[in-house]
């Protein structure tokens, strides 16, 4: 996989979470989404995780104290 496109992050002051959408290249190849899920999964600070397979996209929900986008964004290549 070669990394996202596109990124969308929001902040969510409620519970101090952040939540990014992520466009996935390369998701056709199979068991590649599974990997992907693992790899995100893994990582502290995930919170949460929504694969959308129709939209080829990544929503990661995450506490940005623990985690950052370029490192979300490493574990996806």
């Amino acid at each position: 996989m070669r990394g996202s496109t596109a990124c969308v992050s929001m902040i969510d002051q409620s519970d101090v979470l952040a939540t990014s959408i992520f466009a996935i290249e390369g998701a056709d190849r199979p068991g590649e989404m599974e990997r992907l899920r693992k790899a995100l999964k893994g990582l502290p600070g995930v919170r949460g995780i929504e694969i959308n397979y129709l939209l080829d996209t990544a929503k990661v929900r995450y506490d940005p104290s623990k985690l950052s986008l370029a490192r979300i964004k490493a574990a996806m290549k």
